[in-house]
C-alpha cells in the first residue's frame, strides 16, 4: 500500500499549477481593460494563478518578452502582446486542464 501512495504522491508534485502573469502600466489606456481578463480567467480558470505585475511597482526583473503593456505571460513565456479576446482565452487556457 505505501507505495500506492508514494507514486500517487510523485504524480502530485509533477502537475504544474499554471500561471499568467498581466504586465501592465499605470499609463497605459487598454490596460484597464486586462483587469477583466484577469477576472474572467479567474472566474472560469480558477486553478490557474492570476498575477498582475505593474511595471513601474514591479519588484522584480521584468522579463525581457515584457516591453509594451499590457502583456500576457503563460507559464513564463509569451502569450499576447496587447489583450486577448475571450474567446482566445477560453480556447487557449481550456488546453491546459
Amino acid at each position: 500500500m505505501q507505495n500506492l501512495d508514494a507514486g500517487k504522491q510523485t504524480r502530485n508534485r509533477c502537475r504544474m499549477q499554471h500561471e499568467v502573469a498581466i504586465y501592465i502600466a499605470q499609463h497605459c489606456s487598454v490596460c484597464a481593460h486586462a483587469q477583466e481578463i484577469a477576472a474572467l480567467i479567474r472566474r472560469e480558470f480558477p486553478a490557474i494563478m492570476v498575477r498582475m505585475v505593474d511595471v513601474a511597482a514591479a519588484g522584480e526583473l521584468l522579463p525581457e518578452s515584457v516591453f509594451a503593456t499590457p502583456t500576457y505571460l503563460l507559464d513564463g513565456r509569451r502569450w499576447f502582446l496587447g489583450n486577448p479576446s475571450p474567446s482566445d482565452v477560453m480556447e487557449t487556457l481550456s488546453k491546459l486542464e
